[in-house]
């Protein structure tokens, strides 16, 4: 208590020499027990009293509000004041706060009058019922341990998140009679599909019980590294695709059967025109599904879906258009449009010879969406030597599981103008630290495949 009176002291002394004056009657304490607007805050209780008096005054208006038929602007705002202070201690109170507030949003004039609808008399009615058992005293600090589970929903699909695990639910695919539901039905069923599946671990956890190993979790965790992201974002692309067909002729998405397939395949024929290894690729997304959630395969048996295929591999044939290889003099042609002071061309230059003699994807040198330390390039994995320069590569499409570095050898082309050396050079000189993302740009981003990929349009084009 001693230093507590101190502080005031000092609180207030210093208060006064910075000119502010002290309204006296306002100052209490120190004290375990004090008023603070208009709320009684113990602190050897952990409790927050709302006064007696104050309680009856604030049941007494509640009541006069539900005799009304018409109320003031003026009026309304000044019972939403007084609710939303009581809901420092009415614990769900904003729920039914929200519209009493809706209803005065639209209004100019604070004398106006509005009339008091349903909706507004039944918020009206909680209040009072909560009131009549609400013995006004409510704990503002709660021991059990916190518990973080989130979820969300759209028009096309909802899903949570707990401790590590998550779900997703495509409602046409998944629930297909909640497709066309209000938003606020699906936010509910996420919830509930939520509650379904992490509910006796959350009760545990707040009860105080001891967490279990959870293994579900940790099968949830390990399949979602199952394939590797650019396989996931094809997976996606094929799976928009099927759902959209399912969505404009009213099919079920899973499980379906042999006809639908057969009706997709004629679809991507004659809707969107698809190449025959394509179609090959975007039907095994409806094997993917089936067996994800253990049903039988329509595809893999079926003799008239491998005729039906056989049909179209005749219609459509099996030529793919090729796309013009990049050659030397394609690249001695870019080079002469390149300003090699500019930095960003320097990092573009370096790219292209990095990719074409090394003989790359462009996953393997560029970034693709942020940049990752574990994936991507940096001024460290590149290795000067008398004969060249060494790339050290951590994952590529042939080795996605981390067994060991690729070593990649660019070659020293003394004085020739594709040297890839000169130009990787060129990027070391630029200003940047050992961890830092090998193409970088000049105002730190790092070189992307989508820019380098206009960069190169625009190089060809010039």
């Amino acid at each position: 208590m001693f230093n507590c009176n101190r502080g005031l002291h000092l609180l207030i002394r210093t208060l006064r020499e910075l000119g502010y004056n002290i309204n006296w009657s306002k100052v209490e304490g120190p004290a375990q027990r004090i008023t603070f607007l208009g709320i009684i805050i113990d602190t050897r209780e952990l409790t927050l009293t709302m006064p007696p008096e104050k309680q009856s005054d604030f049941y007494n208006l509640l009541l006069s509000f539900q005799k009304r038929k018409r109320a003031s602007i003026k009026q309304i705002q000044s019972l939403c004041g007084k609710l939303n202070w009581a809901c420092q201690m009415v614990k769900g109170g904003r729920t039914f706060l929200r519209r009493l507030i809706n209803s005065i949003s639209s209004a100019q004039n604070r004398n106006d009058k509005v009339l008091l609808n349903s909706e507004f008399k039944a918020d009206i009615s909680w209040w009072l019922n909560f009131m009549s058992v609400f013995n006004g005293t409510v704990k503002f600090i709660d021991f059990k341990p916190i518990t973080s589970l989130q979820t969300d929903a759209s028009s096309l699909g909802g899903g949570g998140y707990y401790n590590g695990d998550y779900f997703y639910v495509n409602w046409a695919i998944d629930f297909p009679a909640f497709r066309k539901e209000h938003i606020n039905i699906k936010e509910t069923l996420a919830v509930v599909l939520s509650v379904l599946r992490w509910g006796p671990l959350v009760a545990k956890s707040n009860y105080g019980a001891s967490r279990p190993l959870d293994l579900e979790i940790t099968v949830g965790r390990l399949k979602t590294k199952g394939w590797a992201e650019s396989t996931s974002g094809t997976y996606r692309t094929h799976l928009k695709t099927y759902v959209q067909f399912c969505e404009e002729y009213e099919f079920k998405a899973v499980p379906c059967d042999e006809k639908t397939v057969e009706f997709y395949v004629a679809y991507l024929v004659d809707k969107k025109h698809f190449a025959y290894s394509s179609i090959r690729s975007y039907i095994n997304i409806i094997s993917i599904l089936h067996k994800m959630h253990n049903l039988q395969d329509p595809i893999s048996n079926s003799w008239n879906i491998k005729h039906l295929l056989t049909g179209v591999k005749r219609e459509l044939g099996t030529n793919q258009s090729c796309k013009a290889p990049v050659t030397p003099e394609l690249l001695l042609s870019m080079k002469k449009v390149l300003d090699m002071s500019n930095h960003n061309n320097i990092v573009f230059w370096a790219a292209c010879l990095t990719g074409f003699f090394g003989f790359l994807r462009p996953n393997n040198f560029l970034v693709k969406g942020t940049f990752n330390p574990e994936f991507n390039l940096r001024r460290i994995d590149v290795l000067p030597c008398s004969w060249g320069m060494l790339l050290r590569l951590k994952v590529i499409k042939t080795l996605q599981f981390r067994s060991k570095p690729i070593e990649v050898v660019l070659p020293h082309l003394y004085n020739h103008p594709l040297c890839p050396v000169a130009a990787m050079s060129k990027v070391l000189a630029l200003v940047g630290e050992p961890l830092d993302p090998l193409f970088r740009l000049s105002d730190t981003s790092c070189l992307t495949y989508t820019v380098f990929l206009n960069a190169f349009r625009f190089t060809l084009h010039n």
